[in-house]
């Protein structure tokens, strides 16, 4: 005990000695600052001082201006804080949620802030950018359903592939419009067009939903499984099937009657399915239209039912369709005219056709004045 006493006052000694030094250093210091002070105003003047102090004056209030406009800065930034803090407790704002949910919650905030007919002007917001992006659009769509309806017309775009009886294909121009090329480029046109003229009076390229991806997935699948289809019966009955008939035809092509024809006529599948992808279209665009008007995610969301009824009419189609050309008399006279060739019968270079389209009202009874080419 007696040695931890005297080294707690040893401490207390030591404590006041350089509380002692420090109060002096104090003293010293000031009285250095007062005489140099004093000196500089001795060989300076008053007048130098003066001036002096009033620089130092201004530099002080240029500093004081500078921490304000950084302060101001800083209350922004914090208000702008605390108000997101306040939108995320209230459920008013995700920050951890896709780009497709973010749009879906809050469309006002993601897909609507430069919206070409709003009267609202956002900070930054260019007038001239966001007609731009109207023209842009426009010029899109123009050229787009420009090819369209050209190429589904002239060219192989909505035409099935069709063969005459020598197994030449026939030119698109005079082939029978296919239901599963329509389907596929319908619902391809409804999402784009809808896609692309949102961006054009918005300027945003919004996340595509579930809806709009099945939709395409569904035209895609169809045309590719009848593409199939297609592919093993031309192997088996090239020249004789439906399409080709209908390709063979001197009438034009008719899109209604075509599509929805099959090796029986017209068929009642074939006009469900039609119907329901026609519905459901037409409902596509009145939502799409609808939720610009009321600042909403502009693609609906289809339900389960509703994708049943564009699923099974999908199906029926491709069941049947596999169904069809299948005739086994069909199946005969395709291989026998491919095994008629003109090897077999030299001198005549159109045998298959003078075989199906020989007219017996031509034939005279009086004997040609040459002989056929066949025996010279």
């Amino acid at each position: 005990m007696g040695t931890i006493n005297r080294r707690k006052k040893s401490i207390e000694r030591i404590t006041v000695q350089i509380k002692k030094i420090t109060f002096m250093k104090k003293i010293y210091l000031f009285l250095f600052i007062s005489s140099s002070l004093y000196l500089r105003i001795s060989a300076q003047g008053p007048k130098d001082t003066l001036l002096h102090l009033l620089n130092q004056v201004d530099s002080i209030n240029r500093n004081i201006s500078a921490i304000k406009t950084t302060g101001d800065t800083l209350n922004k930034t914090v208000d702008f804080l605390r108000d997101t803090v306040n939108k995320i407790v209230n459920k008013q704002l995700i920050v951890d949620g896709s780009a497709l949910d973010s749009a879906q919650k809050f469309p006002k905030e993601v897909l609507y802030k430069t919206y070409l007919f709003s009267k609202k002007n956002y900070p930054g917001e260019s007038k001239g950018l966001k007609w731009f992006y109207a023209i842009l659009a426009a010029s899109i769509l123009i050229f787009m359903w420009t090819l369209c309806i050209r190429y589904a017309k002239k060219d192989s775009l909505c035409k099935d592939v069709s063969f005459d009886r020598a197994g030449k294909r026939i030119e698109p121009q005079l082939s029978p419009y296919s239901y599963a090329r329509t389907q596929l480029l319908w619902w391809s046109m409804i999402i784009l067009s809808c896609y692309v003229f949102f961006f054009g009076i918005t300027g945003i390229l919004f996340p595509l939903n579930v809806t709009a991806v099945i939709l395409l997935g569904f035209g895609v699948i169809v045309y590719g499984a009848g593409k199939v289809i297609d592919d093993r019966q031309i192997a088996e009955t090239k020249g004789t099937r439906n399409q080709d008939l209908g390709g063979q035809n001197t009438e034009s092509p008719n899109f209604i009657k075509d599509i929805l024809s099959d090796d029986n006529g017209i068929s009642i599948h074939r006009f469900q399915a039609m119907i329901f992808n026609i519905a459901f279209g037409i409902g596509f665009i009145g939502f799409f239209i609808k939720s610009l008007i009321q600042y909403k995610y502009p693609f609906p969301d289809f339900t389960e039912w509703q994708f049943a009824l564009i699923g099974i009419s999908s199906a029926t189609y491709l069941g049947l369709k596999a169904a069809e050309n299948n005739d086994p008399e069909k199946k005969i006279k395709a291989n026998s005219l491919k095994n008629l060739t003109n090897e077999s019968f030299p001198g005549n270079d159109n045998l298959l056709a003078s075989i199906e389209y020989h007219n017996e009202s031509s034939i005279n009874s009086k004997p040609p004045k040459d002989p056929p080419p066949n025996i010279k």
